[in-house]
């Protein structure tokens, strides 16, 4: 199992290297082909793209905090200090993110996650009955730290990044830009199309693939299979709403999913090495 988790990731990074290259060179033919700003389906995606970062980060945090040892020490306390900032954190930005696509569903974003928030607890309290403790610790580290990656890995790379969005662009065979150019900030660059931060939150669903960690009867290929489609699906249909609506190109979108998904990958694989 651990030689396959690394063939995984291996082929995933060819992969990734491959589609970034042949991104660079097409994201403004392509652009210009598929862009449409009234596509609804583009439109439905912005939507509900960035939900897993509530679903999975409060989740993650509120697995945090339960399954922290009642032990006084170190890492007792950085378990409750990082699960409840992040709780926090993750819960207010993914109303946000909601919020500033769907302006009139603030009060039933806010809601839904206050209630999520308790369900988790609920639904955690259930997890260690089952005596499954160990497996939801890992997982929930894994998950926190994945939705604080997909979270502050766009925002870092994007405060020294000067990408125009492809909408912004008057004249976009002379104003196109590549992802590794950095350019002067101006007003149409303020907040850079590169990475998509869309598509590192939507990347987040790929922790389904987790549940078997601390839900045994879910360890086999078939859960795998469709859990992979799912979280898959899912992805990538963010990440191609995102370039129908202009707001990013194929590096941006792409980029932004690798981020996520090697996070999750790695700390998988090395957990898994580790134990």
């Amino acid at each position: 199992m651990l030689e396959k988790k690394k063939k995984n990731l291996m082929v995933l990074g060819y992969i990734f290297l491959l589609l970034m290259i042949v991104f660079t060179f097409t994201d403004l033919q392509v652009a210009l082909r598929i862009y449409n700003p009234r596509s609804m389906f583009g439109r439905f995606f912005q939507i509900v793209g960035t939900l897993p970062l509530n679903i999975i980060g409060v989740f993650g945090c509120v697995s945090l905090i339960m399954t922290a040892d009642q032990k006084f020490n170190i890492s007792t306390i950085l378990s409750y200090i990082v699960g409840f900032s992040l709780l926090i954190f993750f819960g207010f930005y993914g109303c946000r993110s909601f919020v500033n696509a769907l302006p009139e569903a603030e009060t039933v974003i806010m809601v839904a996650t206050v209630g999520w928030a308790f369900l988790s607890i609920v639904f955690v309290g259930s997890i260690l009955k089952a005596g499954n403790k160990e497996g939801l610790r890992k997982a929930s580290i894994i998950m926190v730290v994945a939705a604080a990656v997909a979270v502050f890995g766009p925002m870092l790379i994007k405060s020294f990044m000067s990408r125009p969005r492809f909408h912004t662009l008057e004249n976009p065979v002379e104003q196109f830009t590549y992802w590794f150019q950095r350019m002067p900030h101006t007003e149409l660059s303020s907040n850079s199309s590169f990475p998509s931060g869309h598509s590192s939150q939507s990347a987040l669903s790929l922790c389904v693939l987790l549940i078997p960690m601390f839900i045994k009867r879910l360890d086999n290929q078939k859960y795998y299979k469709v859990a992979v489609a799912f979280a898959g699906a899912f992805t990538i249909c963010v990440m191609a709403s995102r370039m129908v609506l202009g707001a990013h190109y194929g590096t941006d979108v792409l980029f932004g999913a690798a981020l996520t998904t090697a996070t999750i990958l790695a700390l998988d694989y090395f957990i898994s090495k580790k134990k």
